[in-house]
């Protein structure tokens, strides 16, 4: 059994009924219907960009064009195309109605459901589907809720249908739509991140909750074909079915359809017949060739629900005609190169002609009748050719002269479908399904005959290329490899604009591969880039030039952390990667010896990108790992690159030692500067303390995607208003906000200054994370684990092996007094990850692991946990730890909150006691929530 989509697109298209009429069982007599839009309008509808690249519009579907629309002439369409969206993100494509109001759903009205067809492509598939709502004449952030069919099955809120569905949601009292309306979600990770499709949205309707409606389709419970007798090629197809269920709307007899390779059969055609008795349906004496067919029939209820049903089938007749007529496609498809599909038989002289339909996908064109090459017989006779790029459509019609020599055995034509040369990497599928096809034979006979299968082809390219710099005012630079790595000399580079009409930029690359002082780099811009040598091609990338961020003067000056902070330390600075000199240089003395003993230690080098749309820029990355320290020594220094320097800072070794002091802080994800409030006062607090603490630790998500600068420059402000706190280690974590928008989150890991990964040979580094590292401070030994890092592995394999680790890291420190972790996700109470209580909790248990640190969820508990069993009970923030009680799992709230679960919190290590300062979010100290742990 097989569906075919194109069968079902072309039915759906030229079948109307009335638009759920509430005189019918099933359907609300009381319904309001807010949308038809059979005025043939967008209206008052409109979408918002989210500014990540996505790109969306919308239009009137119109059944007169062919477009899908359920019910009446007029749908809204809505093209969502996220093929060059940022990566690593959580984008969401808005559409709303000026009005937002919901008719009826006002206090101590009956509540109300709302509900509505929606009609799905297949480059839209796994979105997430959402509505918002606020209270009437609300403001705020909305309440989401999930669409649902309960009726077919669907729960979860992620599209996994193609044609039209009917969802709905129960509203909340006294609620109007959020200003974003419905949403339709990517999140990373999703399957089909970079979507390219459309959704068609019709009769968006508001029923009674308590009403029932019928919200299941029909049931077909058979569907038979059978010869009308031996030695004929004459079939009988019958179907039987049924709309037996709770609140039944009862079945549209007028809607029932048999779709023989893709023609439609329905009421009033010869050998059609409806018996509403026993709910049959049944296509007699209808004659077709030998060969392979399919048929499908199409049932709908009064509600509108539609069912199919698709058997394919074989009449093989001895005493029939054996001619056949198929569609064979080329093996590959490539890149700005011709697609072939050749119209072949075994009998050409019995072809008298043929009229097929095919859909194609939105990744080349037919030109014209050019992009058809025919055998002679067919080219000295008539055809005609139309394509219809709306939907895809190809239709031929090929009359065979079959009185002249063709001069081939086999071949009737060949299609040619052009690739487009600039095709994406994200949108390089190319789709191809039989719509319908009839032949005529020498003898005057005709049949419906399935021409091919559905088909796809992954589209695929020549060359590659990495842009090795745009930055705004300085030449750009593009090097061009084939797939397996090698240079590529003589390869013509194009910078295209953003409609793709104009080439801004063009170089041919030299014999390193490389193509010099391209312009496209004159403004801040996106701009498309592909390559071409030989007639063949790279895909087609969105880049975007980046302004230069910053001075050349050192700033966002901040401290990383070591293995052994008594006797290294890091530093790392940004600048401007244009008027900045190349070397990163610190200059360094003991403070007791004054700047006139400086020397100077040499660094590395990193260009910062920041890619995302709403605030692009590129800065330089510096950073110096300094060596060969004295412990409980003050060293004073300056950064720059010979020519620009900063103001001197000092800062102070750490000492082996049982009593120090460390912060800690929740979540910060600051995307204003209000944000920062909170950090600036905490940050005030803690350079006032006296001796200043052994570091700061994080729980992650300190920037809320890593591809927008001012998300870094928010982060990066509160060092240098707060020097002092600035040369205080950073024992930072990475979560999923770290992940999101480059490739392993490259920019906040270069600028945390993490140490590399101590691991021994029997374990995987990647598995482990690239940001998992282990530091020493007095008696305590502090595990980083990089949650997010594991791409190509299971969470459970990834958790593993970082168990794994930990065992390893805990047993040779097992002399420290204090184990600590700190990651992102929470593990208990409650599991952010399936799998991390059983796979973490004995490692914590056997090493005696006190504290494990955690975020995320913008929440501010702690529990004790012994043997995967809390033991602390059921309050959460007040309870006195006891020493035998298990690990405690310390969720450390927000850094940007103003509620109970705005905190952060200051520990004093004390030999084997540790002392918990709680301050809110106004920075005033919370006794009751303060507590001490002690361990054994």
């Amino acid at each position: 059994m097989r569906i075919f989509l194109a069968l079902f697109l072309c039915v759906s298209s030229v079948i109307t009924i009335n638009a759920q009429p509430p005189g019918f069982p099933g359907v609300d007599p009381n319904v309001i219907i807010v949308n038809d839009f059979e005025d043939g309008t967008v209206g008052q509808w409109s979408w918002r960009a989210f500014g990540r690249g996505d790109r969306a519009s919308l239009e009137i579907a119109s059944r007169a064009k062919g477009d899908p629309v359920r019910f009446g002439n007029y749908a809204l369409k809505f093209n969502i195309d996220f093929s060059n969206a940022d990566p690593n993100q959580t984008i969401p494509a808005f559409i709303s109605p000026r009005d937002i109001s919901i008719p009826g759903n006002y206090y101590g009205a009956t509540p109300k459901r709302r509900g509505m067809w929606v009609y799905a492509t297949p480059g839209v598939q796994g979105m997430w589907f959402r509505i918002a709502t606020r209270p009437n004449n609300g403001s705020g952030r909305g309440t989401p809720s999930d669409f649902t069919a309960p009726g077919y099955g669907w729960t979860n809120g992620r599209i996994n249908w193609t044609g039209w569905r009917y969802v709905t949601l129960d509203l909340p009292p006294n609620h109007e739509l959020h200003p974003d309306g419905l949403r339709f979600i990517v999140v990373n990770g999703f399957e089909n991140y970079h979507v390219n499709g459309f959704i068609v949205i019709d009769n968006i309707r508001i029923t009674e909750q308590s009403f029932q409606e019928d919200l299941t389709p029909p049931v077909i419970t058979s569907l038979n074909v059978k010869p009308r007798r031996p030695g004929i090629n004459k079939v009988n197809l019958s179907a039987t079915f049924h709309d037996n269920h709770e609140n039944s709307s009862g079945i549209n007899y007028e809607s029932i359809r048999f779709i023989v390779n893709g023609h439609a059969f329905k009421a009033g055609d010869a050998g059609f017949a409806i018996d509403k008795r026993t709910n049959t349906v049944s296509l007699s004496r209808l004659k077709l060739s030998n060969g392979v067919h399919n048929v499908t029939v199409h049932v709908e209820d009064n509600f509108g629900h539609i069912t199919t049903k698709t058997e394919t089938f074989i009449v093989n007749n001895p005493r029939g005609n054996t001619t056949f007529v198929n569609l064979v496609p080329d093996i590959e498809a490539q890149v700005g190169n011709p697609f072939a599909m050749r119209i072949v038989t075994n009998n050409p002289k019995d072809v008298k002609s043929l009229e097929f339909v095919i859909q194609t996908n939105n990744v080349g064109s037919f030109c014209g009748k050019d992009n058809i090459v025919f055998i002679h017989s067919l080219s000295a006779y008539e055809y005609t050719f139309d394509f219809n790029p709306r939907n895809g459509h190809l239709t031929i019609n090929l009359k065979n002269d079959i009185t002249v020599d063709s001069g081939w055995e086999d071949l009737l034509a060949v299609i040619y479908m052009h690739i487009f040369e600039n095709i994406n990497l994200n949108y390089n599928t190319l789709r191809i399904s039989p719509v319908s096809a009839r032949v005529v034979y020498a003898d005057g006979s005709s049949s419906l005959i399935s021409l091919f299968d559905a088909f796809e082809r992954e589209i695929s390219a020549t060359y590659d290329f990495t842009v090795l710099r745009r930055i705004v005012g300085a030449p750009g630079e593009v090097l061009v490899t084939d797939l397996n790595g090698n240079p590529q000399a003589g390869a013509t580079v194009r910078a295209l604009n953003a409609d793709k009409t104009e080439i801004l930029a063009q170089a041919v690359t030299n014999a390193d591969g490389i193509a010099l002082g391209m312009n496209f780099t004159e403004t801040a811009q996106a701009v498309y880039i592909f390559v071409e040598k030989d007639g063949k091609f790279s895909y087609t990338r969105r880049v975007r030039t980046l302004e230069p961020l910053l001075t050349s003067a050192p700033t966002n000056i901040m401290s990383g952390t070591n293995p052994d902070p008594t006797t290294m330390k890091t530093i790392t600075w940004m600048v401007n990667p244009v008027t900045s000199q190349e070397p990163a240089i610190m200059k360094i003395a003991k403070k007791s010896e004054g700047e006139q003993n400086f020397q100077k230690v040499f660094g590395e080098t990193k260009i910062l990108e920041y890619t995302g749309a709403s605030s692009p820029g590129v800065a330089k990355g510096n950073a110096i790992r300094l060596t060969g320290l004295q412990a409980g020594t003050t060293y004073i220094y300056r950064v720059g690159d010979g020519v620009n320097w900063s103001p001197t800072r000092e800062f102070t070794t750490t000492t082996v030692t049982d009593r120090f002091s460390f912060s800690a802080f929740g979540d910060l994800q600051a995307s204003q500067w209000a944000h920062m409030d909170r950090f600036l006062a905490a940050a005030a607090t803690i350079e006032a303390m006296n001796p200043l603490p052994f570091f700061q630790l994080n729980v992650a998500d300190i920037v809320d995607t890593d591809d927008r600068w001012d998300y870094m420059e928010f982060y990066a402000h509160l060092y240098n208003e707060r020097p002092i706190f600035a040369n205080i280690d950073r024992v930072f974590a990475f979560g999923n906000h770290e992940y999101m928008g480059t490739p392993n989150a490259d920019n906040i890991k270069f600028m945390s200054g993490i140490p590399t990964m101590e691991i021994p040979e029997h374990l995987d580094p990647q598995l482990v994370g690239t940001g998992t590292y282990a530091v020493k401070y007095g008696n305590m030994i502090v595990v980083a684990l990089d949650w997010e890092g594991r791409e190509g592995a299971t969470a459970t394999e990834f958790m593993t092996e970082q168990a794994r680790w930990m065992d390893y890291i805990f047993t040779k420190y097992a002399h420290k007094t204090w184990r600590i972790v700190t990651l992102h996700y929470p593990i208990f109470p409650n599991a952010s990850t399936a799998g991390s209580q059983e796979i973490y909790g004995p490692i914590f248990d056997k090493h005696n692991v006190q504290i494990v640190f955690c975020g995320h969820g913008h929440t501010f508990e702690r529990v004790q946990v012994r043997n995967g069993v809390v033991t602390s009970g059921t309050d959460r923030r007040h309870f006195e730890p006891t020493i035998d009680g298990g690990t405690l799992h310390f969720q450390l709230g927000g850094m940007k909150e103003t509620n109970r679960h705005g905190r952060w919190v200051h520990a004093q290590v004390d030999g084997k006691k540790m002392t918990f300062t709680v301050f809110d979010h106004e920075n005033n100290i919370v006794p009751e929530e303060g507590f001490v742990l002690r361990t054994k």
